[in-house]
């Protein structure tokens, strides 16, 4: 009897976990889970003196984010980041400002700890961080879109909503910090930079007398490259009907100013790439952007030279173009390569003692590296 009760309570139990289970089933079926696409950047700082927490530490990335501080114990959380590449930064007054590379995954906290020196320390970072806000000389109002450059040039950043602006990476040294922006006259202030060190340049611009309104505009942008997307400097760059003809700088960026208000056509031109041209409207007192997206007006070639019999790579071996007056080697896996070739057909010949001497001839185009192999028989 016992037997059998023991046996009827066990079924019971059993019914009673699958139907549970049947019934959470069901429940995740109705409310599905919604994905997370966002993840985070957590971390501690420290001092590499004596090892300890250090507490509110300015926290920030780029592109940027949330700024934070580190907490008591050292700790800090960026939330709600979204997923991608970012330099995350930590500065303290008189310490380190270092940099860190991380990559930031949906669902995921991505870790970032930092060891900060003091700044007389012998292994202080060697870059240091110009940063500040520019305000209205009239009412101390935070000025957005304001262009910041350095002399000499660093990087060239715009202020944001709050005012503020960050230039990193800057090596040691003295620079003018620039503010300009239209209706306003420009300010400059001299900073010093120091290894590992975070310096503020806090400008106050005056606005221009309103009662010579601005009559010209400005146009600006950047020359990059279609395909990589880097961005391209000494690139010649002009207006039609023409006003001045300027190059980029190392960054990329041009300037042309004291712009007539109308319709124009502004012109890219670069050694090896395709000419560009875009129109624009320029009005007075505001700044057009132009950004300059270049082709490359060459092609490419590369391949490998290998032995007809079995396929290995032949090293050392000679490889001429015609046209063209180049001559390169290939390497230890038999790989040539030649680069800014212009378009059209061309004949690749390959030549080794011991080997008969072969030829290939390939369609040049533009932007586009053409594969051509080379099979030599031994002599």
């Amino acid at each position: 009897m016992n037997i059998k009760k023991n046996y009827l309570t066990k079924l019971a139990a059993i019914t009673l976990l699958l139907l549970l289970s049947i019934s959470a089933c069901k429940s995740d079926e109705e409310n599905p889970i919604e994905p997370i696409t966002v993840g985070a950047i957590q971390g501690q700082v420290t001092s590499a003196v004596n090892g300890l927490s250090i507490t509110k530490a300015n926290i920030f990335t780029v592109p940027p984010t949330s700024r934070v501080t580190t907490d008591a114990d050292g700790n800090y959380l960026i939330s709600n980041v979204e997923p991608g590449e970012y330099t995350i930064t930590a500065s303290k007054e008189g310490m380190d400002t270092l940099n860190a590379e991380v990559t930031v995954a949906a669902g995921a906290e991505t870790k970032a700890d930092f060891i900060l020196n003091q700044y007389d320390s012998l292994n202080s970072a060697f870059y240091g961080i110009i940063t500040g806000t520019v305000k209205n000389a009239i009412d101390e109002l935070a000025l957005s879109n304001v262009s910041i450059r350095t002399i000499p040039p660093t990087s060239s950043v715009s202020t944001n909503s709050a005012g503020y602006f960050l230039i990193p990476n800057v090596e040691p040294g003295e620079y003018l910090v620039d503010a300009k922006k239209i209706g306003y006259d420009s300010t400059q202030i001299t900073v010093t930079v120091f290894k590992g060190k975070t310096v503020f340049a806090d400008l106050i611009i005056v606005p221009a007398d309103t009662s010579a309104l601005p009559t010209t505009a400005k146009i600006s942008g950047y020359a990059v490259d279609a395909s990589t997307g880097n961005k391209l400097s000494d690139v010649q760059v002009s207006v039609d009907p023409p006003v001045s003809s300027v190059l980029t700088d190392a960054l990329g960026y041009y300037e042309i100013e004291n712009v007539e208000p109308g319709q124009y056509t502004v012109n890219a031109v670069k050694a090896n790439y395709t000419s560009f041209s875009v129109d624009i409207s320029a009005q007075a007192g505001t700044v057009t952007k132009a950004d300059l997206l270049l082709t490359k007006s060459t092609g490419a070639v590369t391949g490998k030279v290998l032995r007809a019999s079995d396929g290995s790579p032949v090293s050392g071996a000679y490889i001429k173009t015609n046209p063209g007056s180049g001559t390169v080697l290939t390497d230890a896996s038999g790989v040539y390569s030649f680069e800014n070739i212009a378009p059209g057909t061309i004949t690749i010949t390959a030549d080794k003692q011991g080997f008969t001497t072969a030829s290939v001839s390939v369609q040049i185009k533009s932007s586009i590296t053409i594969q051509a192999d080379i099979l030599l028989d031994s002599n």
